[in-house]
């Protein structure tokens, strides 16, 4: 399969799917830098989560591009088959009601 062999600091994670997405993203946003690593399907239903994490400055990265005989343990593994559409509505709303209010678009009903 191919995919991505991820390196921080001395720690080694492989991550590859047969079909769909897999991403490596770093982001900076509000004096946080994160790291997310994970596959998702191409049915967009089962998702992996390869690594995810915080980042400090000066932890070093090497990603190489490559083929993956084998993945790495995933730190979280999501079907989405599997869970309750009325629960998942209810999380997502949540969500967006946070980042809502967090970004004071919405009062803090608290």
């Amino acid at each position: 399969m191919t995919g991505f062999i991820l390196q921080i600091d001395n720690k080694y994670i492989s991550g590859a799917i047969e079909e769909g997405i897999t991403s490596i993203l770093l982001t900076f946003k509000e004096d946080r830098f994160r790291l997310h690593f994970g596959s998702l399907d191409k049915s967009g239903m089962i998702s992996y989560v390869w690594h995810a994490t915080d980042l400090e400055i000066g932890d070093h990265l090497i990603i190489n591009f490559t083929n993956v005989d084998s993945s790495s343990k995933a730190q979280k593994f999501v079907d989405y088959n599997l869970l309750d559409a009325d629960k998942l509505s209810r999380d997502y709303y949540h969500r967006l009601k946070k980042e809502l209010i967090e970004e004071g678009l919405l009062p803090d009903d608290k």
